[in-house]
């Protein structure tokens, strides 16, 4: 690690470290992005391990529209507009939780995403069920060959658990956008049980930050982005007591007693006649705003 530069005035509190720009929350980003053991996972590390995650999810028939998609659809479409917006470039659109929503609001639009089985799948939905095309560029957004100011409106959420050089891909998105530019998370927990095991003295893996840890990113690159928070909620329905503890063993990383474990999670959930268990969680989904600047 080299010496950082000193900042210049107004570019917030960032460094260089062999030519890449860093910032003190970025470090933080990316600490949180590793397992207990300091390794980074193997859809981080591996392009290949993501899109065969992709693969199999939609061999699976995963590719369904998330309910809880429909509060940042709302607020978005207040964005749209707003600001007039008639083109979007949207980062990581998975099998269409907004896509499908942006492709209804008439503007021209552009998918960037490292599937090719997302991107050929949203393609072919689009012309099927509403005789849209959009651009598809199948790369991880760190290589993409972006034009400044080349769409209205770039938008990005819960994509970013593999962007290990996270300044780097906010700077982009930022250049990419003329108007606009929208990314967002769900807030943690990601379930709503984790901090419960927490309590128990259990060594707890959190996969999800919230926007505000990209908020003092951004600040700290000398970005200053409006924080919207949004009332949301979605079901978790596990089939059986067995899987949802295969769900929980992913998050815990220390020896835990099962019995213990099996009443706290059934305390969260509803159990169905047929086995089954319910949980609605109530959380927040976060968007972070804000006009692109020159920096």
């Amino acid at each position: 690690l080299f010496p950082g530069s000193t900042p210049e005035p107004g570019r917030g509190e960032w460094f260089f470290i062999l030519d890449v720009i860093c910032t003190r929350a970025g470090n933080e980003w990316r600490s949180a992005l590793r397992l207990p053991n300091g390794e980074l996972t193997e859809r981080v590390q591996s392009d290949e391990t993501e899109r065969n995650f992709w693969r199999t999810r939609q061999q699976d028939g995963a590719a369904a529209l998330d309910a809880y998609r429909l509060p940042v659809c709302s607020a978005l479409r207040e964005l749209i507009t707003s600001y007039k917006i008639r083109s979007v470039m949207e980062l990581g659109p998975g099998w269409g939780n907004y896509t499908f929503f942006l492709a209804e609001q008439g503007v021209r639009l552009a998918c960037v995403d490292i599937s090719p089985d997302n991107l050929d799948y949203l393609a072919r939905e689009l012309k099927t069920r509403m005789g849209v095309s959009a651009k598809m560029v199948c790369v991880p957004w760190e290589n993409a060959q972006i034009e400044p100011n080349g769409y209205d409106m770039v938008f990005a959420y819960n994509c970013f658990y593999r962007m290990y050089n996270i300044e780097q891909c906010l700077l982009k998105l930022n250049l990419a956008a003329k108007k606009l530019c929208v990314m967002g998370m769900n807030r943690p927990p990601e379930l709503p049980w984790l901090p419960a095991i927490e309590e128990l003295g259990l060594k707890v893996r959190y996969t999800r930050m919230g926007c505000e840890q990209f908020q003092k990113v951004l600040t700290q690159l000398g970005i200053n982005a409006k924080l919207i928070d949004l009332e949301n909620k979605r079901e978790y329905r596990y089939g059986s007591i067995d899987a949802l503890m295969a769900r929980a063993r992913q998050h815990i990383h220390s020896d835990f007693n099962e019995d213990a474990l099996k009443k706290l999670l059934t305390s969260y959930h509803q159990v169905l006649p047929d086995g089954s268990l319910v949980c609605e969680y109530h959380f927040l989904s976060q968007l972070l705003v804000w006009e692109p600047k020159a920096l």
